[in-house]
């Protein structure tokens, strides 16, 4: 997907309208910059001599030096189109910053730049990567996917009186061994052994998203049941996989989604993006699932 940082750049524009009406931005907006910030991907401008990289930066009258970031390519290209670049998360830039002894970042220079000093960096809250020495292997999440059913969080979101009560969904969330599906314009069986297609092989599906109205969601299901629902009247092939939920939801939330359907098709409930990024922390890592992303499943 092609990502825009929409949603980091709106809250930016929310925080800049404040200053510019000389008043002080409420703190639930830092807080949102700051979970927005966690999850985007930003461009960094790079000098390249064929041997060496380096990282221009800013340096103002008082002496503060920037790391200049941008939230799209033709935000650099507004400013320069003279470096070369790349993407990175914003804990990489975080390293940068400590590195090199900067004072912040500076976002879209030459356009609606924005500073982050070094004290507002160091609240993001960066996840802990936890190691398993026996993460689950394909069989076992095979046995996962085909058998799972949700029991609880489906009673949850069929029940009318639970809608938007994203505080208990949150919490079976995080409890919850919930299933995404992928999808391959090719028919993918003939990768299959024993029931387990290995992306290192297939390298041909991707993560299922669907539009609803102008937003543009991920998708949950429950149990195999939901997948086939909804999909048996979609032109493509699809495989259900067990959701490494702090991956997953990184995906959608990096990839400027608005959020995710649980069940779509069937049960509908919709959770904002707000909620994704509340969620996504250490509680949503778990070590068994590192495999999870690699290999998709054929319903029977």
């Amino acid at each position: 997907m092609y990502v825009t940082n929409k949603y980091l750049k709106a809250s930016i524009s929310e925080i800049s309208n404040f200053f510019r009406n000389n008043t002080q931005p409420p703190e639930d907006m830092y807080m949102n910059l700051i979970m927005e910030l966690k999850v985007s991907d930003l461009i960094i401008p790079i000098v390249f001599d064929g041997e060496n990289i380096s990282f221009p930066h800013i340096e103002v009258d008082d002496g503060t030096k920037l790391l200049p970031l941008f939230t799209s390519e033709e935000e650099l290209k507004k400013y320069s189109e003279d470096f070369d670049y790349f993407s990175n998360e914003i804990a990489y830039y975080i390293e940068l910053v400590r590195d090199y002894g900067f004072d912040g970042i500076l976002i879209d220079l030459g356009s609606d730049e924005f500073c982050i000093d070094d004290v507002l960096l160091k609240k993001i809250p960066l996840t802990r990567q936890k190691e398993s020495k026996n993460p689950f292997d394909a069989e076992k999440l095979r046995d996962i996917a085909l058998s799972e059913k949700n029991e609880s969080l489906k009673r949850f979101i069929q029940k009318e009186s639970n809608f938007n009560k994203f505080d208990e969904l949150s919490k079976l969330l995080v409890d919850s061994m919930v299933l995404n599906s992928v999808v391959s314009e090719e028919d993918l069986s003939g990768f299959a052994h024993d029931g387990v297609i290995d992306r290192n092989e297939a390298n041909t599906f991707t993560l299922f998203t669907t539009k609803s109205g102008r937003e543009h969601y991920g998708t949950l299901y429950t149990d195999t049941d939901a997948i086939v629902s909804f999909h048996e009247t979609l032109k493509y092939h699809y495989y259900v996989q067990v959701t490494n939920k702090y991956t997953v939801f990184n995906f959608i939330l990096a990839n400027d989604l608005d959020g995710v359907i649980i069940n779509p098709g069937t049960d509908d409930y919709y959770v904002p993006r707000q909620v994704l990024l509340r969620l996504l922390n250490d509680d949503l890592v778990n070590p068994d699932l590192a495999n999870a992303t690699r290999y998709a499943f054929p319903i029977k």
